[in-house]
Formats: C-alpha cells, structure tokens, sequence
C-alpha cells in the first residue's frame, strides 16, 4: 500500500509540475500592434526611371521608424502581417492595366520579385496572386529591422508597358502584431 501511495504521490506531482511549467511560459510573451510606413511624397522629389522605364532607389530604415512599440526595449520573437501593401502613384503615364515588376530586398532577408498592375486610380498595387510573397517579406523585414535595430531597403523595379522616362511616388502601409518576450 505505500508503494501505491508514493507511486500515486509521483504520478501526481509530475502532472502538477507540468502543468504549472506549461501555464508560465504563456504568460512571458505578449503580441502588439505596430506599423511601417513610409512614403516619397512629401519627397523633394518623386522617383524617376530612366529611358527605359526602370528604376532603383533604396531607404535607411531604423528601428525606431516602427510606430507603435520600442523595438529597441523589447526582445521580439515573431511578426505576423496585420496588412502590408505596396503602391506606385502619381505615375506620370501609368494607364490602367499596365504592368510593372518590381524586387524588393532588405540587409538579411531573402529578395522577392513581385508583379504589380495599375488599377483605374492609377495606382499600381502588388496583384493578389504575389501578395502572399509581399507579406513574408515585408515580416521578415520588420523582424530584422527590429532585431538589427536598421537597415537598407532597397527597391529595384521596371514599367513593362512605359519603356521610357517617367516618375511616380512610392508607398509602404504595414500594420504587424509583433510577439514580445519579457
């Protein structure tokens, strides 16, 4: 009968070990709201491509151009895309259904080639069929922008339908949950 009992005894405080190991780690991480938006507009000058319609440009990202949260105080251990959207506008000769190739590429993430269409506002947005790609990207690159604290963004791109020289304004809108570890 003790036998039984310090087997029981075991089998129990095993049980409670685990589930009181298990319920803390929970509480050490919590997810907050944060964003990562820029844009050339209010830029002295819009981006131009050259005769060919192509064009580059890059950003110097620092981790404090992520609103919401401190990403220098705190360990974050994950981001997951609320939204993210790209836009070219403003383009001088975008016409509706005109097709543009963009690549994006941060310090320390893999680079994405994304297919962009002009809609009826003449806006170029990333086409549903890419977006997936534009949000795995735009994560990884807040999380290394937070870890790193910052990096260059660059953006390489090309009109397919305007092989000329043009210009237009570019815009990033990301909303992230970032998970935080205390």
């Amino acid at each position: 009968m003790k036998q039984y009992k310090n087997k029981l005894f075991a089998v129990l405080l095993t049980i409670f070990t685990l589930v009181a190991f298990s319920s803390c780690h929970d509480d050490d991480y919590e997810w907050r709201r944060g964003t990562l938006n820029f844009s050339t507009e209010l830029d002295d000058e819009p981006i131009y491509t050259d005769n060919r319609g192509r064009f580059s440009f890059y950003y110097n990202l620092a981790a404090e151009d992520i609103g919401g949260i401190n990403a220098r105080a705190l360990d974050i251990v994950d981001v997951r895309s609320y939204e993210s959207e790209v836009f070219l506008f403003y383009g001088e000769l975008f016409r509706p259904n005109d097709l543009i190739n963009i690549t994006l590429e941060a310090d320390g993430v893999t680079p994405r080639t994304l297919r962009m269409i002009v809609n009826d506002n003449r806006e170029a947005v990333v086409i549903d069929a890419d977006h997936s790609l534009l949000v795995q990207f735009m994560c990884d690159m807040a999380y290394n922008l937070a870890r790193r604290g910052q990096l260059k963004f660059y953006i390489d791109g090309e009109l397919l339908n305007t092989p000329q020289h043009t210009y237009f304004d570019f815009e990033v809108r990301n909303d992230f949950d970032f998970q935080i570890r205390y």
